[in-house]
């Protein structure tokens, strides 16, 4: 009995590292992150540009799924700011100039 429950144990433990590299190791060619400061905000499509560091911008779509924090706290679209420093993760929308947003993090 204590060996089918270390094999089981064992199994367990091989399927769940076996699963880890997978996930570690898939591809991340359509995903995006963009930082920096917001430039302008565009409400009735729900988008807003980064300014990044360099100078660069990506625009960014926030949709009912993207989770928006502002300050550390829960946030909607209207509580974006030019001028709020952010970062937003997703990914690339078509053409690779827009960036559908899965979370968007701003802070004043």
């Amino acid at each position: 009995m204590s060996k089918l429950i270390l094999t089981l144990v064992a199994a367990l433990g091989l399927v769940f590292a076996l699963s880890s590299t997978a996930e570690a190791a898939a591809p991340t060619g359509n995903h995006a992150k963009v930082a920096g400061k917001i430039s302008a905000i565009d409400a009735p499509s729900h988008t807003f540009v980064v300014t990044r560091p360099d100078g660069s911008k990506r625009k960014v779509k926030v949709t009912p799924k993207t989770k928006l924090r502002v300050d550390g706290q829960s946030a909607t679209f209207a509580d974006l700011a030019v001028g709020q420093k952010a970062t937003a993760v997703g990914k690339k929308g078509p053409g690779g100039q827009l960036l559908v947003a899965a979370r968007v993090r701003a802070k004043s």
